[in-house]
């Protein structure tokens, strides 16, 4: 004869299945929990993570480093980027555009790895300190100017680990020579002109000298008489011949005083 399950064999059967689900996932969900808690007293993101970066100088039109340090506090640590887990969360440093400046993809250094007595395997991590570096890009009108950043990071000790957190930053960035400097520079100096004086045309004058006196002889028996005058401008421009014929007339006039003055 078959026994029939009633009401409270069901019940007896749905509590067991419960009971059996929750001891299986304990141990999981406690580590979870034991993981992911803040810690009572954990002091404040500021102070577990400290964050500087160093001035950068960098000329107009060029591309420059910024290097950004991370201090942790002793005993604490951050995982590497990349992480050695899926789930584990990175630490991720960005920098804001600003001024004509822009910033790349960061290049982190490797993590250390460590065993910690919440996670059965080995993680990648940061302790003590670590260089981040950032390739920055200048444009050729940029001027100079602060970076405003962010790190963004989850802290844990040998036993726990917080909530993630942020700490900000601040980078200087001067920007010389470049189109704005050369534009500013040509604006602050006046403009010289070079003005040049008229030379006039020298004048020549032409002075025809009388023949030597003839020595030790007798004065010679032609007349000298006055040499032919040159035809006036008025003449010129009234006579009906051409220009050619007044240039002629007074080449001809010329050479005929210059023979006329010759000694005989």
């Amino acid at each position: 004869m078959r026994r029939r399950f009633g009401i409270g064999d069901t019940l007896r059967t749905l509590c067991l299945g419960i009971g059996l689900a929750a001891l299986l996932a304990s141990p999981l969900a406690a580590r979870s929990a034991h993981a992911q808690e803040s810690a009572t007293g954990s002091p404040a993101a500021a102070q577990l993570l400290k964050v500087s970066a160093a001035p950068v100088v960098v000329t107009a039109g060029s591309r420059a480093e910024v290097v950004v340090h991370l201090s942790l506090a002793k005993g604490w640590h951050v995982n590497a980027n990349p992480p050695a887990l899926d789930y584990n969360i990175p630490t991720e440093v960005s920098l804001t555009a600003a001024h004509g400046i822009t910033a790349g993809a960061p290049s982190y250094p490797a993590g250390q790895k460590e065993k910690f007595e919440f996670e059965d395997t080995p993680l990648l991590v940061y302790t003590d300190a670590a260089d981040v570096r950032v390739p920055i890009t200048v444009a050729a009108n940029a001027t100079s100017g602060t970076l405003q950043g962010k790190v963004r990071f989850q802290a844990c000790d040998n036993q726990v680990c917080l909530a993630p957190s942020s700490v900000d930053f601040k980078v200087q960035v001067t920007v010389t020579g470049g189109a704005a400097v050369a534009t500013s520079e040509s604006a602050a100096a006046p403009e010289s002109v070079e003005v040049t004086a008229a030379t006039p045309p020298a004048t020549t004058t032409s002075t025809m000298s009388a023949p030597p006196a003839a020595s030790g002889g007798a004065a010679s028996s032609r007349t000298r008489g006055p040499p032919p005058s040159l035809p006036s401008l008025a003449d010129i421009k009234s006579s009906d011949t051409s220009v050619v014929g007044a240039v002629a007339l007074i080449l001809g006039s010329t050479v005929g005083a210059g023979i006329l003055a010759l000694p005989s």
